[in-house]
């Protein structure tokens, strides 16, 4: 999580004159007059203030009517160009949903099935065991329970989508087959070639052809290149824009495009957008404005039905909305733990699923770093609300979701924006005592069994290809295919941090492994592979062979 603070007096009222100051705008004159909507638009703009988010838009959608839109803040921190219901952010995960309704459509056309082997599809797909890349199916990929992991593959690298996927192949599986929840990219990214296959074009243009277009989705980015120029992009997830920073002046003209925007070390910061699109159907660069999400939740809350015209069966609707896999309370968001309202938490074909005071609810939240989104529906009772914000993580957009769910339901008004802040607080808590128990432990007066020029060379992992490591005047640097560096920090005897040059460190162990000869002879590096170091005449390039 990034890191939470308590707001500065100056950083707070620098913040809610940005806020006040930019325009807000409704596009339902009648929310001026709901009582609910001008309490949820208070509730609005006191979270904003709390998380420190620069610039935030909602709606709300009863039956098929937008009841509540609106636009607050600014697009970028410090300038005052103000976020409207056109304007482009980063949508996430919440992409997975889209996913899952293509192949749902493909469901209904008897062209898939959700039982459906992937080998079938894409033949060429070798998983690590092979058994389960026999027995894999389409609803395995798309309820998480695969338990493939390899998360930083893409996200670490310029790998395109079909190399990334090839390479599945010599990752090691994190849990058993259908054994429990286990949250994979990857895993939709699959689903989306699966999809590509079938249609015979690729996963945007299928998405679309079939969805986006009959939508009247008209302002959707399927790519960066139609907002940035290549050169204004991170050239991978998490890696960072070196020597360069970049605001909104720099967008194309003429698009309508948001800053994303990060804390650390207790400062909301402006980040450059980042290249994703190796993941593009479980969430990469697809982005949207709030306008244009509202026409997708009408859809949802339509159950399949768009403006009279149905695109999606009800069969098929309600078989991404039936539990499929139980969520252990460990994964579920740290302010529903505890919460009475909540009983169960579990996934189905795109969507997560649980109760909410006595009816279902299917949500599912989308992070990517600078922006997150939600989109929550209560399919029984005709609601759904999307909240997108150009703050990373932020806990504001969930509550302000449940906050529309209990004002539509005439519930007893809960201060979600406080509770999950307080929730957010707690956990962050405990990720620095968990660092201080670290910390603790860390041996004083080592040092490596070798000077740092021994551990610099080229290492191999079947997956990753070629990694290098380089002892530079600051320590060590490891080096992946394409884009991104870690640094490499002495932590006692042979053993390194891991930490990730670019908005989020991602903090791992490396460890040294010295062979018989005295030389170094491995490099593990904690949850992402086991490295062979290799000698200069068998470093081969990084095609995983």
């Amino acid at each position: 999580m990034s890191p939470l603070c308590p707001l500065s007096k100056s950083n707070l009222l620098s913040l809610l004159a940005l806020v006040l100051s930019a325009a807000t705008v409704a596009a339902q004159p009648a929310a001026e007059k709901d009582p609910r909507w001008l309490r949820l638009d208070a509730a609005v703009r006191r979270g904003m203030a709390e998380w420190e988010v620069p610039g935030l838009a909602i709606a709300v959608v009863e039956g098929d009517r937008v009841s509540f839109i609106r636009a607050y803040g600014v697009k970028e921190l410090g300038k005052p160009q103000p976020v409207d219901l056109d304007t482009v952010m980063a949508i996430g995960s919440t992409t997975k949903a889209m996913t899952a309704t293509l192949v749902a459509m493909l469901v209904d056309e008897g062209k898939l099935a959700w039982d459906d082997r992937v080998t079938k599809h894409l033949p060429w797909l070798q998983l690590f065991d092979p058994w389960v890349t026999r027995e894999v199916t389409l609803r395995d990929l798309l309820t998480h329970r695969v338990g493939v992991g390899g998360a930083l593959l893409p996200a670490a690298t310029t790998l395109d989508r079909r190399e990334v996927l090839r390479r599945l192949r010599f990752i090691e599986p994190y849990a058993p087959f259908r054994a429990q929840y286990d949250y994979s990219n990857l895993m939709y990214t699959t689903a989306g070639e699966v999809v590509a296959d079938v249609s015979g074009k690729g996963w945007e243009d299928v998405l679309q052809s079939r969805l986006l277009a009959p939508l009247g989705i008209t302002g959707a980015q399927l790519t960066l290149d139609s907002l940035w120029s290549p050169e204004n992009v991170a050239p991978c997830f998490c890696c960072d824009l070196v020597g360069r920073s970049v605001g909104i002046a720099d967008a194309r003209p003429g698009t309508n495009v948001t800053m994303p925007h990060l804390k650390k070390n207790g400062r909301m910061q402006v980040i450059p957008w980042r290249r994703y699109a190796n993941i593009g159907p479980a969430g990469g660069e697809l982005s949207m404005s709030v306008r244009d999400m509202a026409r997708w939740v009408r859809f949802l809350v339509g159950k399949g039905v768009f403006e009279g015209k149905r695109l999606l069966s009800e069969k098929q609707f309600a078989e991404m909305h039936e539990p499929q896999i139980p969520i252990p309370r460990e994964n579920w968001s740290p302010f529903l733990r505890e919460e009475p309202a909540v009983h169960f938490m579990a996934y189905g074909l795109g969507w997560r699923l649980n109760d909410y005071r006595g009816r279902r609810m299917s949500s599912h939240t989308g992070n990517v770093y600078g922006f997150h989104a939600t989109v929550g529906l209560l399919p029984d009772d005709g609601i759904g609300v999307v909240v997108i914000a150009n703050a990373d993580r932020t806990g504001l957009a969930p509550a302000l979701v449940l906050s529309a769910f209990d004002l539509h339901l005439g519930a007893p008004e809960v201060d979600w924006s406080r509770r999950v802040l307080t929730a957010y607080e707690a956990q962050e808590r405990e990720t620095q005592e968990t660092e201080k128990r670290l910390t603790d432990g860390r041996r004083a007066g080592t040092s490596p069994q070798l000077p740092l020029s021994g551990f610099a060379g080229t290492y191999f992992d079947r997956a990753y290809g070629e990694v290098h490591v380089t002892a530079e005047p600051g320590g060590l640097v490891l080096r992946f295919p394409g884009a991104q560096e870690a640094d490499l920090t002495h932590w006692h005897y042979d053993l390194f941090r891991m930490s990730l040059r670019g908005p989020m460190a991602y903090p791992r162990f490396a460890r040294f492994v010295i062979g018989p000869d005295g030389k170094v002879a491995r490099l593990s590096v904690e949850g992402v592979a086991d490295f062979v170091r290799r000698s200069p005449e068998t470093a081969v390039s990084a095609t995983g062979r």
